[in-house]
């Protein structure tokens, strides 16, 4: 599986959803049919964890990956409660 993550500069939440369409096209160019595990961190964390939903690659968010809940709220930790937030 390629994995594609968003960091470092590509965290901003305005622009992490576009960033990971352009990965994900230049992957399926190169890698034509291979799985994908699309994630973001930071600010793009959620953007991307979105757009994952939308496209149908897999995805995984943790608070590895952000450290706030969408609205800028602090979680109350467990990764199956961010999940929870998501859906």
């Amino acid at each position: 599986m390629l994995q594609v993550c968003l960091n470092g500069a590509r965290t901003a939440a305005d622009s992490a959803a576009a960033t990971a369409r352009e990965l994900l096209t230049a992957v399926a160019g190169a890698a034509p049919g291979r799985p994908v595990l699309l994630h973001g961190e930071d600010g793009g964390a959620w953007p991307v964890l979105r757009l994952a939903g939308e496209l149908g690659p897999a995805t995984r968010i943790g608070i590895e990956d952000a450290l706030l809940l969408p609205d800028g709220r602090p979680p109350a930790t467990p990764n199956w409660w961010l999940l929870q937030r998501l859906w």
